[in-house]
Formats: C-alpha cells, structure tokens, sequence
C-alpha cells in the first residue's frame, strides 16, 4: 500500500497539504460507516485481527470517492449562493451571455400587417384584400408616429 500512494498519490505524502487530504479521506470514509479503527487497520497502520490490508484498487476507489465528495460540496455551495444562477423548472440552468440578442416582439401594427398578409396569400378574396389594405394604412400611421 505505501508503494502505492508514494508512487500514485505523492501529495499525500506532503505534510502540509497531505494532512488536510488525509482528513477529508477520513471524513468521507466514516460518512460511509467505517470506523477510525478499520481505517487504520486497512491502511497498515494499526494491527486488528480479521481486517486485510487495502488493496490499492480499493484506495483508488476510496480516493475517487473522496474526491466526488469534495465537488460535490463545492457544486452545492455555489448554487446555495444569491448570487448563483437558478435552475428552471426542468432542473437546468440557462445560461446567457451578455451579447446575446434579446427577442423582441414586433409592434402591434406589424404583427396584423404580417397576418393580414399572410391571409391574403393564403386566400386573395375581397375581404382578406380589404383586410390587408386595412393594417397596411395603420402600419404607415404607426411608422409615421
């Protein structure tokens, strides 16, 4: 195991930094029910009878596990900030850049020309061209405004 982590996992070893890794290791391994004893037991640093010694498979997965932890708890304390975006009611969160084009609708006027017209296209009778005619004369007195 101590060729393991000296190999794979050196800023363990730091006494400064590993310290503070070594404790978060702990907290997530005795979240999951095991306790400080095992811990000991299965890292090699403390002989209990009937507790393997880890295999470095398992410390990886340990590692990993802890890791997962920490992200975790860094995700849920950026969203529980004011000033986190919140998801919409699908759960996702909407991002939107700055320069984006904001959607605005057209003006009134506009819109009935623009299905005034589209009637008239659809159908060109004496009522949808007098229709047309219509919103065309009060699109102009809209502009003109």
């Amino acid at each position: 195991m101590e060729g393991h982590i000296t190999a794979k996992h050196a800023e363990l070893l730091d006494p400064k930094e590993g310290s503070q890794k070594w404790a978060a290791m702990r907290e997530t391994a005795e979240a999951a029910g095991i306790p400080a004893n095992v811990i000991l037991a299965t890292l090699g640093q403390r002989h209990e009878p009937g507790v393997p010694i880890m295999d470095a498979p398992v410390f990886e997965l340990w590692r990993k596990a802890t890791l997962y932890d920490a992200l975790v708890a860094e995700r849920t304390k950026a969203t529980a900030s004011g000033t986190a975006p919140k998801p919409d009611a699908s759960g996702r969160i909407r991002v939107v850049k700055g320069s984006a084009p904001v959607y605005r609708p057209p003006p009134a006027a506009s819109a009935a020309l623009g299905r005034a017209q589209a009637a008239f296209n659809a159908n060109p009778n004496q009522i949808n061209s007098a229709a047309l005619m219509r919103a065309k004369r009060i699109a102009a007195a809209a502009k003109a405004v």
